[in-house]
């Protein structure tokens, strides 16, 4: 990506010399549209690669937690905060297969941390695990 963004000032910079060059002979160099569409995409995959990295960094450190210190409604509202944040996101970011993977991650995650909070119930007894670990 970011060698896609300098390759985007390149192109940039060289349509501003045109548009100079264009004025020496009174010429009018319109908008490059294809330019323009090129620095918002690269711009909005920046930002939805950025956030996936992030999630991902978090879900990376929740994995080293100790059973005994696991949070997990604190957990569940952040990964509910994480749904609504993509939620914000562009709608033409929501096609892309780095999205639908963010989203599908958060959603695992969020499944997973019901089974950890049923798991950690006071309601369960040491039967109750045997027969877990033994299925």
């Amino acid at each position: 990506l970011d060698r896609s963004h300098l390759d985007v000032l390149s192109i940039e910079k060289e349509h501003v010399q045109l548009a100079e060059q264009c004025q020496i002979f009174e010429l009018t160099l319109g908008p490059n549209k294809a330019l323009n569409e090129c620095r918002r995409d690269v711009g909005l995959l920046k930002q939805v690669w950025d956030y996936a990295s992030m999630v991902i960094q978090l879900f990376d450190s929740w994995k080293d937690t100790l059973w005994s210190n696991i949070d997990v409604d604190a957990m569940d509202s952040k990964c509910r905060e994480i749904v609504k944040d993509t939620r914000r996101m562009d709608k033409d970011i929501k096609g892309l297969d780095v999205y639908i993977g963010l989203d599908q991650m958060v959603k695992d995650m969020i499944t997973s941390l019901r089974a950890v909070g049923e798991l950690r119930s006071s309601a369960i007894r040491d039967r109750h695990w045997s027969q877990l670990t033994a299925t």
